[in-house]
Parts: structure tokens; sequence; C-alpha cells
């Protein structure tokens, strides 16, 4: 009869696991895709209550996203990947912004100058304080400022996201 409890048990709090995984989906905190067709991955930093993907609301309705991603766990402004965007009452009030950092500074960079071939979101409200937002972007980044080598004029980004981000105060 202990057998038979200590499984039903264990059923029980396997259940429960998978009832908390099916209700907070998992979410990688990374933006992952190719940049000039080469796949690469870049991380979400945190530290602290902080975050390299955050919003902001600038009045009742209105927030301004950014979700930043670094190759490593750490900050560094070289090979930096930035999505930016603006949303009134859930809505895209004009194109995301799109940069990457192929140095360590942070003219020259690469920004979009278009829309992107391909803009797809889902923002989900966790909390007053942590949206998610998961997407894709693709487009073509133009060398912004003066070169300092013989950088190409244009790049691929093509990302997809799922990230928390965490408020911030303006």
């Amino acid at each position: 009869m202990l057998h038979i409890h200590s499984s039903f048990g264990k059923t029980v709090l396997i259940l429960g696991l998978v009832g908390l995984l099916l209700s907070s989906p998992a979410v990688a905190d990374t933006i992952e895709g190719t940049l000039n067709g080469e796949p690469r991955t870049w991380h979400v930093v945190k530290q602290g209550g902080s975050s390299t993907a955050n919003f902001s609301e600038l009045v009742p309705g209105m927030q301004t996203v950014t979700l930043q991603g670094h190759v490593d766990d750490e900050f560094a402004t070289q090979g930096t990947v930035s999505i930016g965007f603006t949303l009134m009452n859930g809505e895209m009030v004009s194109p995301p912004e799109a940069s990457y950092f192929h140095t360590g500074k942070f003219v020259p960079n690469y920004g979009n100058q278009d829309t992107p071939r391909q803009w797809d979101l889902s923002v989900r409200e966790i909390d007053g304080n942590t949206m998610h937002f998961a997407g894709q972007y693709a487009g073509t980044l133009k060398l912004q400022g003066k070169p300092t080598g013989d950088e190409p004029e244009t790049i691929e980004l093509d990302v997809t996201f799922d990230v928390n981000a965490v408020r911030t105060d303006m």
C-alpha cells in the first residue's frame, strides 16, 4: 500500500510540473538566427533587476521596447544586435528598427532604412513589470557612419526572438 501511495504522489508531482510548464512557456531569452546567412545566437544580459531586453511606458498605453542581444552572456558592444519598436495600445506605431554593431564602437554600425521583409510579433503582459515578446525580424541593414575598413555596404539579418523584457523608468 505504501508503494501505491508513493507512486500516486510522484504522479501528482509530475502532473503538477507538466501543468506548470504548459501554463508558463519556457523563455529562452535569446535572439537566434542568421547574419549574412551564418547562424548566430545572441543573449539577453540580465543583472539584478535590469535587462538588455526592456520596455518603458511613455504615456499610458504607449510602450517603447528594446530587445538587445549580446554574443556572450555579458555586455559588450561588438557583435550586439538590437531591435526596437514602439507600441500604442498594442499596435505598432512605426516599423521596427534593427541595428547590428560590428565593432566595439557605436559608430559605424548597421541599421535598417526600410520596413523589414518579415516582421512578426507576439506580446503578452506577464505582470506590470515584465512583458513577453516573441517574433521574427528579417531585413537588410545598411552601413551607417564612416566605414573603418572594407565593411560591406549592407548585411542581411534574419532572427527570431523569445524574451521577457523588464520595465525601466524613463
